[in-house]
């Protein structure tokens, strides 16, 4: 096995290998995007709070960066396989994303991060919650740069997540109602 490879074994046995050197991934025969990596290791509603990463780097960095900060607590951290996930992913995980009151989402500020927390608070309406990053790309950013403090501090104030074009907060509901003229 090359050393510059690490290994992420998915629930079904597929498994996805990421080169440390360069961001480019290989997948073995049985690999599927319709699964998130992790979810094997958290059982269905073991917690109020399921966090989703965009990558498995990410959801192994946010379970130490939490479980460091309070080792009292569980922290279930989820990936998903891809920025393109199969569908097949939301009907087959569906029920155990709903067994989770709330999806706090640490994804990248980005077209495929962005595209994928609309699909993600489309599919959860009112259950969405999403991670500011600022000035870091991703979750293990955070980390390599010892910021694990500014982390657990964004991921405890995220703010309920929803598409540009859907409302649902009372900040929301009153900047309509402050900022719609009056007609008669």
């Amino acid at each position: 096995s090359d050393k510059s490879y690490q290994t992420y074994t998915y629930p079904s046995g597929g498994r996805k290998m990421r080169n440390l050197k360069e961001k480019d991934f290989r997948t073995t025969k049985g690999f599927t995007t319709d699964e998130f990596f992790g979810m094997d290791k958290f059982t269905a509603g073991c917690s109020k709070v399921l966090t989703i990463t965009e990558g498995e780097l990410d959801a192994l960095s946010v379970y130490q960066m939490l479980t460091d900060l309070d080792s009292s607590r569980l922290y279930p951290v989820v990936s998903m396989p891809s920025a393109t996930p199969a569908k097949a992913i939301w009907e087959k995980c569906k029920p155990y994303l709903d067994s989770f009151d709330k999806l706090v989402l640490s994804f990248d500020n980005d077209e495929a991060g962005n595209a994928i927390a609309d699909k993600v608070a489309k599919l959860f309406p009112n259950k969405v919650y999403r991670v500011p990053h600022g000035k870091y790309k991703d979750a293990n950013d955070f980390l390599t740069n010892r910021a694990q403090n500014e982390f657990k501090q964004a991921w405890y104030n995220a703010k309920k997540y929803t598409p540009d074009n859907v409302l649902n907060t009372t900040e929301q509901f009153m900047q309509l109602y402050n900022d719609t003229p009056e007609f008669q």
